[in-house]
């Protein structure tokens, strides 16, 4: 069911000037050219609209709300499934979005308004003006009242059930206490006190406050709404599913489905390769994925090797070029550590030109791509650094913890995504994207400014008296807009040298993160040579060593990726005909 209502209720409203005739000075000309005589007046014209939202008839925290995240819909989730292997702390929290608190806001208005005046009409015009009551006024009919649902009845017949999911002898009559509430005798007090202690023995330590906040407010006078709202709000923190799971508060700081989450990861590890191997067969029987784009993936990275190269060299290679050379624009993603409980699990499928098989990766890879990204802008400053920094006729050392100290600036003073130049441009890019690049090339220009200031500050063995002068920032602006493009030469130049250093440090988080260890004679070992084609490449020795810490972390979760991967869909690449 709709969370929201919505009715259009037509009022007629009259305007001012609906029936003023037309001056006699104008209605003379226009007669003059009419072939036939103007009436008096004007028609009115129709009478406007106005929409009236009607808040939800039943709270928006429901058994089904919960039940997405009961331990059967977890099994059979394979992007949460898939998630969990790469993220240990992955937890589920409530979505507090602008649009579901303005619908949360306006239901208990509705029933708290419902409580007191007995008014179950209540409803807002779109500026969330409460419009009058109609079920109650003296013209309304007894039909039309009759006709108004209360929401008090399904509030309480879905707090029970919600309850009743956790402890199952909790039972209460819904149309008695609907009752009750309406003829202010409800005791809420008792009631929430003896809520309040089932609710403790079933949450985490840290739910204890807001119980006891929420039995607080229930002994005030006319609190019993607000804490029945708390009380939801309580049981969709703790996500108290369609089963009753024993908690060890003492030892677990955490709530039910969470723990359930930690409980399941030892059997959801040892079974996600069959898992995914199998629900990805499932999907390619039903047409919902092809391998074409995965099989000409791995082909133009089969294709750069002078042999055909071990399944691990060719997902190597073939996952790092895809992080820095994505088939479209990427966008960054929402942190992986969250799912939301009111949206059903939508259709999975990898965006155009990504290959299938990564479909549940998505996310992860837009993340890796924005921080290559990210990377590689840095990359480029910290060499128009050094490049400043020589550009003097005097011989001057550059200290490494000077490197660090300026590579650490660039991420404190530069726009939150240095390398959102690398993104490209939307097709339909809006006023907000706009917006973004306007800031990015502020941020930007701080940090170029402040490049410059160190570089000064090395060369002269002091800080500056005074700040680059305005041909300086000129040249600096201008070394900004030429290079930090997607098709600029410097910054193709870079990107290829990161890669490169990006992919050998892959190679080498392999060779230390293998399950099982490979013989260096092993044709499927990383630290084969013919896993580095491109070891003697200038990658490494050219300006990246202050970016290393950067480039291993970056380099083991793609190496992580590879890895479980390459055990889902090994038996898939080796097949005869797929590189062929």
């Amino acid at each position: 069911m709709d969370p929201v209502l919505e009715t259009r209720v037509p009022l007629l409203l009259k305007r001012k000037g609906d029936d003023i005739g037309i001056e006699p000075k104008r209605r003379h000309l226009m007669a003059a050219h009419a072939p036939l005589p103007l009436p008096r007046a004007l028609p009115a014209p129709r009478p406007s609209r106005r929409v009236a939202h009607v808040p939800s008839l039943t709270p928006l925290i429901t058994r089904e709300t919960l039940k997405e995240l009961d331990l059967d819909a977890i099994l059979r989730n394979p992007q949460l499934r898939h998630d969990l292997l790469f993220d240990p702390g992955l937890q589920f929290r409530p979505t507090a979005g602008r649009r579901k608190r303005e619908l949360t806001e306006k239901y208990w208005q509705a029933v708290q308004i419902e409580v007191d005046t007995g008014c179950a009409c209540t409803s807002f015009d779109e500026r969330g003006r409460r419009l009058p009551c109609v079920c109650g006024s003296p013209s309304s009919s007894s039909s039309s009242s009759r006709a108004l649902p209360s929401r008090i009845p399904p509030l309480v017949s879905e707090l029970c059930h919600v309850l009743e999911s956790v402890v199952h002898s909790a039972s209460a009559d819904p149309a008695l206490v609907a009752q009750e509430l309406r003829h202010g005798v409800f005791d809420s007090q008792g009631l929430f006190a003896d809520l309040g202690a089932v609710l403790k023995q079933h949450c985490a330590p840290m739910r204890d406050r807001a119980v006891e906040m929420m039995v607080a407010v229930a002994a005030r006078p006319g609190g019993g709404v607000r804490a029945v709202r708390m009380c939801f709000e309580i049981l969709e923190l703790m996500k108290l599913v369609g089963r009753s799971l024993a908690v060890d508060r003492a030892d677990t700081p955490q709530d039910i489905a969470n723990h359930q989450l930690q409980a399941l990861r030892p059997y959801l590890f040892d079974t996600a390769v069959d898992f995914e191997l199998r629900t990805f067969q499932e999907r390619h029987d039903r047409g919902l994925l092809s391998l074409t784009t995965a099989q000409a993936w791995l082909r133009t990275a089969a294709a750069s090797f002078s042999a055909r190269p071990p399944t691990l060299a060719l997902l190597s290679r073939a996952l790092t070029t895809l992080v820095f050379a994505p088939p479209t624009s990427v966008s960054p993603p929402p942190p992986p550590t969250t799912t939301p409980l009111d949206q059903r699990l939508p259709h999975i499928a990898p965006p155009p030109g990504y290959p299938e098989t990564l479909y549940l990766d998505h996310a992860r890879i837009a993340g890796l791509t924005c921080d290559a990204a990210d990377l590689a802008v840095l990359y480029a400053v910290l060499m128009l650094f050094r490049q400043l920094v020589h550009s003097g006729s005097r011989r001057v050392g550059l200290p490494d913890h000077v490197v660090d100290r300026v590579k650490t600036e660039i991420w404190q003073v530069g726009p939150v995504r240095l390398g959102l130049c690398f993104a490209g441009k939307k097709d339909n890019e809006d006023d907000r994207d706009r917006d973004e690049h306007a800031k990015w090339r502020a941020g930007m220009r701080d940090v170029v400014l402040q490049v410059a200031v160190r570089a000064d500050e090395v060369r002269r063995g002091s800080a500056p008296s005074q700040p680059p002068d305005a041909s300086t920032l000129a040249l600096l602006e201008s070394w900004m807009d030429t290079n930090l493009r997607p098709d600029a030469p410097l910054a193709k130049l870079l990107k290829g040298r990161l890669e490169n250093a990006v992919e050998d440090a892959v190679n080498a988080a392999l060779a230390r993160t293998t399950a099982i260890p490979l013989r260096p004679s092993d044709p499927d070992s990383p630290t084969s040579p013919q896993l580095h084609p491109r070891l003697a490449a200038p990658a490494v020795a050219a300006g990246l060593e202050p970016l290393m810490p950067e480039i291993r972390h970056l380099a083991d979760r793609i190496a992580k990726l590879v890895g479980f991967h390459g055990r889902v869909y090994r038996g898939l690449y080796e097949a005869d005909g797929f590189l062929a």
